[in-house]
């Protein structure tokens, strides 16, 4: 009994494990990743994006003013009129020098990631289509059965065998 009970932790163990590493590879493989950021007037520096699908896009910053603009936004932009013309984060957060906003882009088209300095600002964006999300609940699945394996392997191994009461001798 004990040794059908560690085994089933570990088959547990061994399918997270894999659910785990699937879904962590998948949601690298569909997630783009950047740096670049180039100079688009004086002062002005920003990165186009195309996003084909509806995506979930993280923006990351030392610089605390970064704004996300459509493309469709960028003709006339300048410092004093980005916040009226960007769009509206879903999140924002910020630990220490470090800037974080998420925003849940619902058309495909075209971005620009805006920053108005005197200097080129250090920013990283990544986005992955929101189709291809679900994922990440395959992975967050696979965490979950390796805690579970693991459990199920420890309770068979701390189990007693069972007693069985010896037949008194005639």
């Amino acid at each position: 009994m004990r040794k059908k009970i560690v085994l089933i932790g570990l088959i547990i163990f061994i399918v997270g494990i894999a659910m785990a590493a699937g879904g962590d590879y998948l949601v690298g493989h569909y997630t783009v990743t950047g740096t670049a950021i180039e100079q688009i007037s004086a002062g002005m520096y920003g990165h186009e994006i195309n996003i084909s699908a509806p995506s979930l896009l993280t923006v990351d910053s030392t610089f605390s003013s970064v704004y996300l603009v459509s493309s469709a936004n960028l003709t006339g932009l300048n410092a004093s009129n980005v916040a009226s013309r960007s769009i509206s984060p879903l999140t924002t957060t910020s630990v220490s020098s470090e800037h974080v906003w998420a925003y849940d882009l619902t058309a495909a088209g075209s971005y620009y990631i805006i920053a108005f300095n005197s200097s080129a600002p250090t920013i990283t964006y990544s986005y992955i289509p929101l189709s291809y999300s679900y994922i990440s609940v395959v992975m967050l699945i696979g965490i979950v059965l390796i805690i579970v394996g693991i459990i199920i392997a420890v309770i068979g191994l701390i189990l007693r065998k069972k007693q069985v009461p010896e037949e008194p001798q005639i």
